[in-house]
């Protein structure tokens, strides 16, 4: 069962994709125009980014809006805790 209640982890998110762009915070804030210490604040979760925030890093990562807010479970249909246990594999 997919939990639809659960609030989506918007500095997680960007961690990854900045992790997996193989960005650094100050790289990150220089193409997305948005300050290193805000990305910081963003992802260890004591800052909720705008929407403008959002829209800026998602062109920094070269996707769309609509990619940067999927979940990898919400996606293919799976439970959360099996999305987690393929990410271990």
């Amino acid at each position: 069962m997919i939990d639809t209640e659960r609030e989506f982890d918007y500095g997680g998110r960007i961690r990854d994709l900045r992790h997996q762009k193989r960005l650094t915070q100050l790289e990150l804030g220089r193409k997305a125009n948005v300050h290193p210490v805000t990305l910081s604040k963003l992802e260890i979760g004591e800052r909720v980014p705008t929407m403008g925030t959002l829209t800026k890093l998602a062109s920094a990562f070269g996707i769309g809006l609509d990619v940067m807010l999927r979940e990898e479970y919400v996606v293919l249909g799976i439970s959360r805790e099996e999305a987690e246990a393929r990410k271990k594999r």
